[in-house]
């Protein structure tokens, strides 16, 4: 008898050790994306409008690459071509904007990376001077 009772424990204990190993692997972050490679472009975004926000501001812009991309139909310039500006230290103003450089007219430094393998992000558009406050 005492037998049959460490034989069913065992059993008892292999499941729960097979419970507890699934649980932790469900548990875990799956990897997701990567890993990716970007071909990157540079070039200039002309401020041409700033629409205030309730955190901030979204700039809206018109970009110029220095060279043509190859996968210039895999980015459209239309739907890429607004993002949210706001002041990590406090309240987003006019006054604010300007001085960082940022009004209508402006011309800003804009990298533009083209996702060429993977499954991450296709489309990062980056201002290197505004990576801060640009989102």
């Amino acid at each position: 008898m005492l037998h049959r009772y460490y034989q069913n424990a065992f059993c008892l204990m292999v499941v729960l050790l097979f419970i507890i190993v699934g649980i932790a692997s469900a548990m875990s972050v799956p990897l997701v994306g990567g890993p990716c490679s970007y071909a990157t472009y540079t070039g200039r975004a002309t401020v041409t409008d700033l629409t205030a926000t309730q955190n901030g501001y979204q700039l809206h812009f018109a970009a110029q690459f220095n060279a043509p991309h190859p996968r210039a139909g895999f980015y459209s310039p239309a739907r890429y071509s607004v993002v949210f500006v706001s002041n990590p230290a406090g309240e987003t103003t006019n006054d604010w904007l300007h001085q960082q450089g940022i009004f209508i007219g402006a011309v800003l430094e804009l990298n533009l990376s083209l996702i060429t393998s993977g499954t991450c992000t296709p489309v990062i558009q980056t201002f290197p001077a505004f990576s801060t406050i640009i989102q």
